[in-house]
């Protein structure tokens, strides 16, 4: 899933946006003392432009807001506002969802087409797979696999302005900080330590995992009855479809920490499958 593309720094007097930019043409610190959930009072104006632009880069806004100068500072405050109030709608929606996300999977599983015996396998693990799921504040879904590590996607890591460099943002995947939360609104701060754009995987730290659950991962898919096995996914399809190309995203009805169920297809065999 996408998140909701910010608004765009302003170019810079008498230049010109270049298409593709490597990683060595942006500052690629990660030196910020605030972020959206920790915005000190009066922080539009008590902060410096450079304080600013800390922040910009703590949220992985895109790169150019590094470039603009103090005739850009009110740009860059609307931005972080607007993402800060983004994130904080995001996290707070979950706390509410999180008083009934247990009984509505109950009733999303019970309601479903699987089999009583499947069914009931899976009512049996649910406590345990919700305590073991998260999301990437403002879009993606996550897994907490255990020892501080979270499985993601690498495109749930990407930043903004990632298509405008060379690599497509993947030489910046991995130092990356994330806010995240879990199925009852607890947050989370997180940093990427690894990505792999091709199998668009990333693996995530967390300082402090309590109270998640870690999920175990087979070392090997499964040896037989792979198409057509029954599936139970809970993830984050949010109920905005920031994917839509119209310029106001739709409604969609999806909640967070939505549980849905489907059928496996196949697995990825020999060479295809790789290690993260």
């Amino acid at each position: 899933m996408s998140k909701r593309p910010r608004a765009k720094p302003p170019k810079k007097k008498g230049t010109a946006r270049a298409s593709k930019r490597s990683r060595h043409d942006i500052d690629v610190g990660r030196d910020s003392t605030f972020c959206f959930f920790t915005l000190p009072n009066d922080w539009e104006r008590s902060l410096s432009l450079n304080e600013l632009k800390s922040i910009a880069r703590r949220e992985n806004f895109e790169p150019g807001w590094q470039e603009i100068e103090e005739d850009n500072r009110t740009s860059l405050v609307a931005s972080i506002r607007k993402g800060a109030a983004e994130a904080k709608l995001f996290v707070d929606s979950c706390v509410r969802s999180g008083k009934t996300v247990h009984e509505r999977a109950i009733r999303q599983l019970r309601d479903s087409a699987l089999p009583k015996g499947v069914s009931a396998r899976f009512l049996e693990n649910l406590p345990r797979l919700l305590a073991a799921s998260l999301h990437i504040v403002p879009s993606g879904s996550a897994v907490y696999l255990g020892d501080g590590h979270v499985l993601t996607c690498s495109h749930c890591v990407a930043g903004d302005g990632d298509n405008d460099l060379i690599d497509g943002g993947a030489s910046l995947r991995v130092g990356r900080q994330l806010h995240l939360v879990d199925a009852l609104g607890a947050t989370y701060s997180g940093t990427c330590v690894a990505a792999d754009d091709e199998a668009d995987l990333a693996l995530v730290q967390i300082a402090t995992p309590a109270p998640l659950q870690s999920v175990d991962i087979s070392p090997t898919p499964p040896n037989q009855g792979e198409n057509g096995d029954h599936t139970v996914l809970i993830g984050n399809p949010y109920d905005w479809d920031l994917e839509s190309q119209s310029a106001k995203p739709r409604r969609n009805g999806y909640k967070p920490f939505y549980l849905s169920v489907g059928r496996l297809n196949g697995v990825a065999a020999g060479e295809e499958r790789r290690r993260l």
